[in-house]
């Protein structure tokens, strides 16, 4: 079963997506390169949206922020972009927010991998169905929906509710952005890995620009 970290709502706020930091030294992560600063934090499997927390399944995230340079004016595109896992050759490139989503969809995902939802407090996954112990134990059945109920008359009953956002809008609104950035943007990068995130000892955002190469350490070997 997975197990995630309980965070408190300022920690979400502060992850969640928006403006960049002040400076790049505010990440975990952060280089300067030719035309500008770049800052990153590792963010797992899990990217922010709205004060809530979702799983990105077979991809890790990478919160990416750009600083220009005065008068620069950057051209970002997200094939510059790519992981170098436990230090080999081969490089992992970031992906485009839809193709993220199409694979999401088309991924067989578990009771242990499904989408992640926080409002506050601790990061909920959603619960796995449970085994039947002996027959006719009650916990072993799914739950029945709610039979239906007449409106309630209150205040609020002409008030819309918010409806389900897409996963892919959310992955296409909180994705970096590919501009000409002239001010500090940031957004999440993409990569695809499959593997076991406890099997990844170092991490290194690479950027692939003939005016602009570096990289940024985003996770050390111990």
């Amino acid at each position: 079963m997975l197990r995630w970290p309980v965070l408190p709502v300022f920690a979400l706020a502060a992850m969640a997506q928006g403006d960049p930091r002040e400076k790049p030294g505010d990440y975990p992560a952060t280089t300067a390169l030719a035309s500008y600063s770049l800052g990153a934090e590792y963010l797992g499997r899990t990217l922010f949206s709205a004060g809530k927390a979702y799983e990105a399944g077979d991809f890790l995230v990478v919160d990416t922020a750009i600083y220009p340079a005065r008068g620069a004016a950057v051209p970002v595109k997200i094939s510059q972009f790519a992981l170098r896992l436990n230090g080999r050759k081969e490089l992992i490139y970031a992906q485009p927010a839809g193709m993220v989503a199409t694979a999401m969809r088309l991924q067989p995902w578990n009771e242990n991998r499904r989408r992640l939802v926080t409002q506050a407090g601790p990061l909920i996954l959603g619960a796995p169905v449970p085994n039947e112990r002996f027959p006719g134990d009650r916990q072993g059945q799914p739950r029945l929906p709610a039979p239906p109920r007449a409106p309630e008359p209150d205040h609020q009953a002409n008030v819309e509710r918010e409806p389900a956002r897409p996963m892919a809008d959310i992955l296409e609104a909180e994705a970096l952005p590919e501009i000409a950035a002239e001010k500090p943007l940031r957004g999440y990068l993409y990569f695809p890995y499959s593997g076991k995130l406890a099997k990844l000892k170092s991490i290194e955002l690479v950027v692939i620009d003939e005016k602009n190469p570096g990289s940024a350490v985003l996770k050390k070997a111990r």
